[in-house]
């Protein structure tokens, strides 16, 4: 009788006559019946009963069909003496049952069950042959975990095992095309994530092969399979690669199409397809597009039940697709619609729902939006409050919620009722940077989050001010600039107060701090991976890189709860900040879009300066930049290529006028609030922190130049000394104290492969040598074959100053990828980063594009100067743009003869200072001209 059903079992499978299925049912009933409880057959029976029902729940979805083989299993697992070999595949069993249970739901009882059984069933098995299957299982477990509540760990355990479970097989096992299509599934889902590119393309690479591995017998999963390739293909298409868009629809009809009616997996398709046909609305502007996506979604709501645990996610898309309709055609009807399913979403998600705070922040800019259309009160004050919500909530990925406290904290600034709520709103935003931004994320992905965050700290710091808040700016400034590289200094950071509070506790932290910055810093570079053993082994990297942040972070948790240590690393307030302009004014500019202005710590005072930039704006940032690219760019001058001859120049006149703008706006209005009076042989220094467009700008130069008559007074120069800050927190937990004694080491590469010569640089360090020589100095000189990285790298261990002749190029895509190059390859940003030196006092980068960093992530510094300042350099020289052969040894001469010049006071503090007469110098040889700019303002100082 049970083979009979079993039998009727597979050709319900085979041609789909439900009757059949219904007939083996009850078969398999009559034989459970006829069998008392201590038959040896009857666990057998109830395993092929679990089977049948187990079908019939993947074709109806009813929750009571599952809840039976539930019970089954749980019969037959009972029925199971301690120690039979048929317990493992029992307990794997019973988690797929309460596995599938969960998909109905969200409750995590079940999932937590599953997950359980999962484990125990590979820890029991002897039989090896069933481990790989048991350990797909246990990826789902974690996946469904993962959708329910979004925790990274889980989708990290999932790839994990599932990649496991593909290598232990290789291809020899008739089930690794689901697995295969399980496992990328998975990694889109941390793509999403994280919005590491090496994941969507990995997915879809495996559910290709997943695709094209399917057999007849795997058939009825062939809907399942094509769906999860259809959605990697369309998070691609989200990049704006259309074939991926294309590919993803093609994809999905065919998987449409092979689904049956009752399918449980056809909402979900139906869903998915909506997505696409949205997309190519986005390229067609085809309103039938959109009355499609409508029609498909509205049939996948119907179709999936009320009872349905996606019901909340289908709605949110029926949504959606009914606002651009909406958008498209004006017609209010839509805007109704999608607002009462917006509410009714709500509504039905349960709390603690990964995508809560999304569905909330889709509702509230629903609301906005009507806010604008008809401004009416009551809809900005609901939109505030689901912000609010949204960005308050524990649960939920971080990126959303801070993008609801940025939408929170701008709808309160656009409304005078509302204003002063702004700085809440922003307090949560600063709150969620840490997660946003996290430790267990690699250096790249770090930064391109910060990417995704421009402007905040900016927009913040304007609404600070705008209420008198000057404290308050600085902080969030500060907070929100160099956010990466502070990350690195946390990790290096001394513990002295801790370790006399608990010296268990401090060894602890920095080990973990130890093994995190190696972690985190390391090469974040994505290499090609043949095998999956090799990609096991990557992913068991990143996991245990995502342990090591989650253990440090609950040790520095540990170590806020001991007394007095309650501020342990928490972000540098006020009282420390100001400590940095002990030795002169600490400037930091800040552009936005509402305002500028400049906050200004001075020696001796408790408040912060404020000094607004009336003349100066965002646009006109903007269009300074803008000309100085395309200045440079015409003079054959550009960001981001190696160091060449002697740059030709414009004939626009452009950068005179660009400096004179930086004055007239920027630096006269701020030297004359500080009350700095020009003076001609003792200059006061100055420390510079801009903010936005106008940390790419020359400051340092500003001034009103051209003029044969120009009165002492009307440049830049005439009053300060100009060092420039990635943060002022970098320069607060500075080394006080210089060196007296520098050991110094010279590196010249006059032909780096691949790249063109650069004579002037062999000629630059002979000249120093010759300096140095005559001082009485000692040095190292590492040139051509002998200046490798290696070789250069251990000699930054023994040398406190650095000089670096040769080429230097800016990485966009990868900023710690940016490098000097050498006989034998390049030393990025990354490598430089990880040294940490406290012997290092001086780096003088003689070569292009050392200071010149990323537009987009201008409040990193994401360049070799600030590298070097972040491995412990206490003063960095570097360049903004290509610079000149013909002077860049005169300049070098100058530095060092001005350091060397006086034993008593050689120190590499007086290296702004070195640098300041140096260019002074060469303007005064070369006269006020463009070609005179451009030899003598690319240099900069960072540092002390």
């Amino acid at each position: 009788m049970n083979d009979l059903a079993n039998s009727l079992r597979a050709k319900f499978l085979a041609v789909g006559d439900m009757k059949d299925l219904e007939r083996a049912l009850e078969l398999h009933a009559t034989a459970v019946e006829m069998k008392q409880d201590g038959h040896p057959d009857l666990p057998v029976l109830l395993g092929g009963f679990k089977e049948s029902i187990m079908v019939k729940f993947s074709r109806s979805g009813d929750i009571a069909d599952v809840d039976e083989a539930i019970s089954v299993i749980e019969r037959s697992i009972a029925l199971t003496p301690e120690g039979d070999s048929s317990m493992s595949t029992r307990l794997n069993n019973l988690g797929n049952a309460l596995l599938a249970r969960a998909q109905l739901s969200t409750e995590l009882e079940d999932i937590v069950a599953a997950i359980s059984m999962h484990e125990k069933a590979i820890e029991l098995e002897k039989d090896e042959s069933f481990i790989p299957g048991y350990l797909n299982n246990l990826g789902s477990s974690f996946q469904r975990r993962f959708d329910c509540i979004g925790e990274l760990k889980d989708i990290e355990q999932a790839i994990a095992v599932r990649q496991r479970s593909i290598h232990l097989v290789k291809d020899n096992h008739n089930h690794v095309p689901i697995w295969l299509s399980n496992l990328g599934y998975s990694l889109s889902c941390r793509y999403k994530i994280t919005g590491e590119e090496q994941d969507i393309k990995e997915a879809i690479d495996v559910q290709k092969r997943s695709v094209l591995g399917m057999t007849p017998e795997l058939e009825r999963y062939r809907p399942a399979v094509l769906m999860n390739l259809s959605t990697s293909y369309l998070l691609l298409a989200d990049t704006g690669d259309l074939s991926a868009l294309v590919d993803g629809v093609s994809t999905l009809e065919v998987a449409i199409k092979a689904t049956p009616e009752n399918h449980i997996y056809l909402p979900m398709e139906l869903h998915n397809y909506g997505s696409s046909l949205l997309d190519m609305f986005g390229y067609t502007k085809d309103v039938k597009r959109l009355d499609m996506a409508i029609e498909v979604r509205r049939r996948a709501v119907s179709l999936g039940g009320k009872g349905s645990a996606m019901l909340p996610e289908w709605l949110s898309g029926l949504a959606i697709a009914i606002e651009r309709r909406y958008e498209a055609t004006g017609d209010v009807r839509d805007a109704d619609e999608s607002l009462e399913i917006r509410r009714r979403v709500i509504q039905l998600a349960p709390e603690g729902h990964t995508d809560m705070p999304a569905w909330i922040s889709n509702l509230a800019l629903s609301l906005s939006a009507r806010y604008e259309q008809f401004k009416e009160w009551s809809y900005l004050e609901e939109a505030i409050s689901l912000y609010r919500r949204a960005a308050t909530i524990s649960t939920g990925p971080a990126t959303v919620r801070i993008t609801a406290a940025r939408r929170w904290a701008q709808l309160c600034s656009d409304s005078e009722h509302k204003k002063a709520e702004a700085l809440e709103a922003y307090k949560v935003a600063f709150a969620l940077l840490p997660e946003v931004v996290w430790l267990g994320f690699d250096m790249r992905t770090r930064h391109r989050q910060v990417k995704e965050l421009s402007s905040l700290s900016q927009a913040a710091a304007a609404t600070a001010i705008s209420f008198g808040e000057y404290k308050t700016a600085l902080e969030w400034l500060e907070q929100g600039r160099g956010v990466v590289w502070n990350q690195l200094t946390d990790l290096r950071a001394p513990v002295e107060a801790l370790r006399e509070c608990d010296a268990e506790l401090a060894d602890e932290f920095m080990r973990v701090s130890w093994m995190l910055e190696r972690a985190s810093s390391g090469n974040s570079a994505v290499p090609e991976l043949e095998t999956f053993g090799e990609k096991l082994s990557m992913q068991e990297q990143v996991i245990q890189h995502r342990e090591l942040a989650s253990q440090w972070h609950a040790l520095l948790k540990r170590v806020r709860q001991l007394p007095g240590l309650e501020h342990f690393m928490q972000p540098v307030k006020f009282a420390e900040l100001r400590s940095a302009a002990k030795n002169g004014p600490v400037v930091v500019i800040n552009v936005h879009a509402s305002r500028c202005d400049a906050l200004a710590l001075v020696d001796g005072r408790d408040d912060v300066v404020h000094i607004p930039l009336a003349q100066f704006s965002y646009e006109k940032a903007e269009q300074l930049l803008t000309m100085l690219n395309n200045y440079l760019s015409s003079g054959k001058v550009e960001y981001r290529l190696p160091r060449v001859g002697r740059p030709s120049t414009s004939s626009n006149g452009n950068l005179g006028y660009i400096l004179a703008e930086l004055w007239t706006c920027v630096m006269r209005p701020v030297l004359l609030a500080l009350s700095i009076v020009p003076c001609p042989e003792n200059a006061s220094r100055i420390w510079l922190c801009p903010v936005g467009a106008l940390a790419f700008l020359p400051l340092h130069a500003a001034g009103i130049y051209g003029s044969h008559n120009r009165s002492f007074g009307s440049v830049a120069s005439d009053f300060v000394i100009s060092s420039y800050l990635p943060t002022i927190t970098s320069m607060v937990k500075k080394r006080i104290e210089p060196l007296r004694t520098a050991k110094i080491l010279l590196v010249s590469q006059e032909n780096a492969p691949g790249l063109p010569s650069l004579p002037g640089t062999t000629e630059e360090c002979e000249q120093l040598q010759q300096l140095f020589r005559a001082q009485g100095r000692g040095w190292s000189w590492l040139q051509e074959e002998a200046a490798n990285v290696a070789s250069v790298s251990d000699a930054m261990d023994e040398c406190s100053w650095i000089h670096l002749a040769c080429h230097a190029s800016q990485n966009i895509n990868e900023p710690t990828k940016s490098a000097l190059y050498l006989s034998d390859g390049a030393l990025d940003l990354g490598a430089i980063s990880q040294k940490s030196h406290s012997h290092a006092e001086l780096a003088f980068l003689s070569a292009c594009q050392t200071s010149t960093g990323d537009k987009e992530l201008s409040e990193e510094a994401v360049h070799l100067a600030a590298g070097m300042f972040t491995a412990g350099y206490r003063s960095v020289i570097a360049t903004m743009w290509p610079i000149d052969d013909a002077y860049a040894p005169k300049v070098a001469m100058d530095v060092y003869s001005h350091l060397l010049g006086d034993a008593r006071t050689e120190s590499s503090c007086r290296s702004a200072e070195a640098l300041h007469q140096a260019a002074k110098r060469l303007r005064e040889e070369l006269g006020d001209s463009e070609s005179s700019y451009m030899a003598w303002v690319p240099y900069v100082h960072i540092g002390y």
